[in-house]
């Protein structure tokens, strides 16, 4: 069970970071308009 937590977290920790840079890609490009 602690495995899973530790895989839910990484996992967590890496869609967060996707979403990190999707908003910083998004507000990249609304400055360049």
């Amino acid at each position: 069970e602690f495995q899973g937590l530790l895989n839910d977290l990484q996992n967590w920790e890496r869609s967060m970071n996707e979403k990190d840079k999707k908003l910083k890609a998004e507000s990249r490009d609304t400055k360049r308009k």
